[in-house]
């Protein structure tokens, strides 16, 4: 997934194959740009990421809503860094929500129902023709934006507008009165956003055909962003077909030549599928031997897959969450300010763990008089350890 130097992006080219290789993963917000791309790509700029939405080539919203569990509207809290967000392909939007049920009868506040209708009407809105449209101040229409945004209804031309709606909402720009002085001119959050726009649902297909299709196309979704997929991976994505279907597609495309099919995860249950470039990979890492070389990925990150591949505890999907792998071996996590051992590793392999995750940094060199450690450790996982009592 383009986290390893060598393979790091660069430029808004490569933050369209960042893109394509991770859309359809409903991620947090603000961990997109922050935790997720920064990661992948070598000096990034949100920039990019504006330019290729403002060409109409990436799109942003949420592709798999909130289930309803009143008739009554509730009132919206606003976009926080939390909300479940995607990245995609404009073109793949289709089949990215081909599996997804639509709640079209869901309840809206009154306001954010004022807006969807005069999108219906009208097409794609700046927020100072909603404002005029709908008399009303600025306040009120950033909660009925951002209501409509966490329940993915809405989206914008540009990122920005996302971007606002947090900041906004985390105290970065403050709350607008409803009462300027007619002198003071000043700018206002949601109308530096572009143009605001219905998020387009297409649903589950009724053609057959159609089904099949973007059974497909998933299937090599998962492989692009994969490389190897089986079932227990579903559990990291929203929105995929079944798995019986994709086995289908999976079994086919073997029996064609186009992938392989193999053992190539142990401790992994049910068929496994991978591309022929990622055994290759796989044989050279093998042949290399451990690179002793750490990694420290967002728990929001698709690769958290503590408790997916590793006989741990799952680590929450969140932000603030951090694991500390070593040859994509997790050692050490951050959740809750703690810092927890997944396994038993000299004292100052803890305190150097322990430094990196305290500190925020991404990368750190293990050293080698560590390495056996490592090879020869039984997990540990104790979450209601502290971190002084971890490290000591």
């Amino acid at each position: 997934q383009a986290i390893d130097p060598d393979t790091k992006r660069s430029g808004p080219n490569g933050l369209f194959d960042v893109i394509s290789m991770l859309q359809g993963v409903d991620l947090s917000a603000g961990a997109w740009e922050k935790e997720v791309l920064s990661l992948r790509l070598k000096d990034y700029d949100p920039g990019w990421l504006d330019e290729l939405c403002l060409t109409g080539e990436i799109g942003w919203g949420r592709l798999s809503p909130p289930k309803q569990t009143s008739d009554k509207p509730k009132r919206s809290t606003g976009v926080t860094r939390a909300a479940p967000i995607s990245l995609f392909l404009r073109d793949d939007l289709p089949w990215l929500q081909a599996f997804i049920a639509s709640s079209e009868e869901e309840t809206l506040t009154q306001t954010a129902q004022a807006v969807l209708e005069i999108l219906q009407i009208r097409g794609a809105v700046f927020a100072s023709d909603l404002l005029h449209e709908l008399q009303m101040f600025p306040g009120p229409l950033e909660d009925a934006i951002s209501e409509l945004v966490t329940r993915g209804r809405l989206t914008a031309d540009g990122f920005s507008g996302l971007r606002q709606l947090i900041a906004e909402r985390n105290g970065a720009s403050g709350r607008h009165s409803q009462k300027t002085p007619k002198l003071l001119r000043a700018r206002r959050t949601v109308a530096g956003a572009g143009r605001w726009s219905k998020l387009a649902r297409f649903g589950v297909p009724a053609d057959v055909d159609a089904r099949r299709d973007a059974v497909e196309q998933w299937a090599w979704q998962l492989l692009r962003r994969w490389g190897i997929v089986f079932r227990d991976l579903l559990v990291r994505e929203s929105g995929t077909p079944p798995w019986f279907e994709l086995l289908q597609v999976y079994r086919k495309l073997e029996a064609r030549g186009e992938i392989r099919g193999g053992r190539f995860v142990t401790g992994v249950a049910g068929e496994q599928f991978a591309l022929q470039e990622t055994v290759s990979k796989l044989r050279k890492l093998r042949d290399q031997g451990p690179g002793r070389e750490l990694v420290v990925v967002s728990g929001a990150d698709p690769l958290n897959l503590v408790g997916i591949l590793t006989p741990h505890p799952r680590v929450p999907s969140i932000a603030s969450n951090k694991i500390a792998y070593v040859d994509g071996v997790p050692l050490s996590v951050l959740q809750g300010g703690e810092v927890i051992f997944t396994q038993y590793l000299s004292e100052s392999l803890k305190a150097s763990l322990y430094d990196v995750l305290k500190r925020g940094r991404r990368r750190a060199t293990v050293p080698a008089s560590d390495q056996s450690n490592v090879e020869e450790a039984e997990y540990l996982y104790e979450p209601e350890s502290s971190p002084r009592e971890a490290v000591s």
